[in-house]
C-alpha cells in the first residue's frame, strides 16, 4: 500500500513546463478574441484572466505580449491591454505582404525541400480536410498555418519567417471570418481547400521555382478577393478543370 504520509501519495508526475502553461493561456485568449467572445475595445486585465484561469499572472502577461506582437492586442498608456480589431483598410496590405513572403519562400524551398517535408505537407492537408468536415475552425486555421509555416521554414529565409509569423494573428482573424460567414462563398471556400493546397505541394515536388512562386502568390491573394464578396474567383487564363493553374482556388484558412 502507498504510505499515506508520502508527499503526493507516492505519485511520480512530471513538472508542468511554464512554456506549456503560457501556451495554454495564449491559445485560450487568442481563440476567444478571434471568435469575438472578447470583442474589440475590451480591456484585458492580467489579474482577472489569471483568476478565471486559475494561473499566476506571469503566463497571462507573456500571452498578452505575444498577442500584442500578433496585432490582436494593443498596449495603451493608462489603459493597459486592449483588444483591437482588424482595420478593413489594412487587409489588402496584409495579404500583399504575405503573398510576397510566401512567393519568395516557395521559390527558395523548391531547391531544398525533401520528400519527408512533402509528406508532412500532404498529411497536414489530409488533417485539414477532416477538420473542415467537422467545421472545426480552430483546427483548420492552425493546420493551415502549420502548412504554410513549414514551407517558409524550409526556405531558409529566417528574417522572412519572423515577419511571416508576426502576421499569424491577423490571418487567423480572417480565417474565422471566412469560415463563419454563411452562404455560397464560405462553402466554396471550404470545398476547394484541399485542391488549392495540393496544387502548391505539386509545384514544390516538381521543383520549378517560378511556378511555385506564382502559385503561392495566387493562393494568398485570391482570399481577400473572395472575402470582399466575389462568390467565385476568376480563373487564370487558359485554366482547365483539373489543371494545375486552374485549381488554385479557395483556401480554408485565409492562405
Amino acid at each position: 500500500m502507498t504510505d499515506p504520509e508520502t508527499p503526493g501519495g507516492g505519485l511520480k508526475l512530471g513538472r508542468v513546463k511554464p512554456r506549456v502553461l503560457r501556451q495554454e493561456v495564449l491559445t485560450a485568449l487568442r481563440t476567444a478574441i478571434l471568435a469575438n467572445e472578447i470583442p474589440a475595445g475590451t480591456r484585458i486585465l492580467e489579474a482577472d484572466v489569471a483568476d478565471q484561469m486559475g494561473v499566476s499572472r506571469a503566463p497571462v502577461r507573456e500571452a498578452i505580449r505575444h498577442l500584442e506582437q500578433e496585432g490582436l492586442i494593443e498596449i495603451f498608456p493608462h489603459r493597459g491591454a486592449v483588444v483591437v480589431g482588424l482595420p478593413e483598410a489594412e487587409i489588402d496590405a496584409i495579404y500583399e505582404l504575405r503573398a510576397v513572403i510566401e512567393s519568395r519562400a516557395s521559390e527558395a524551398a523548391t531547391a531544398v525541400i525533401e520528400e519527408d517535408d512533402l509528406a508532412r505537407l500532404e498529411a497536414l492537408i489530409d488533417a485539414m480536410a477532416g477538420a473542415i468536415a467537422a467545421r472545426d475552425v480552430d483546427a483548420v486555421a492552425e493546420l493551415d498555418l502549420q502548412f504554410h509555416g513549414l514551407i517558409v521554414e524550409r526556405s531558409g529565409m529566417t528574417l522572412l519567417r519572423h515577419i511571416w509569423s508576426g502576421l499569424d494573428g491577423l490571418v487567423r482573424v480572417r480565417s474565422y471570418q471566412a469560415l463563419d460567414r454563411p452562404g455560397a462563398t464560405a462553402e466554396y471556400f471550404l470545398a476547394n481547400a484541399g485542391t488549392s493546397h495540393r496544387v502548391l505541394v505539386g509545384a514544390l515536388r516538381d521543383g520549378d521555382p517560378k511556378v511555385a512562386a506564382s502559385l503561392a502568390r495566387q493562393h494568398v491573394l485570391e482570399v481577400p478577393t473572395m472575402l470582399a464578396g466575389i462568390e467565385r474567383p476568376a480563373r487564370s487564363r487558359g485554366s482547365r478543370a483539373g489543371s494545375t493553374t486552374g485549381s488554385t482556388t479557395g483556401s480554408a484558412a485565409g492562405t
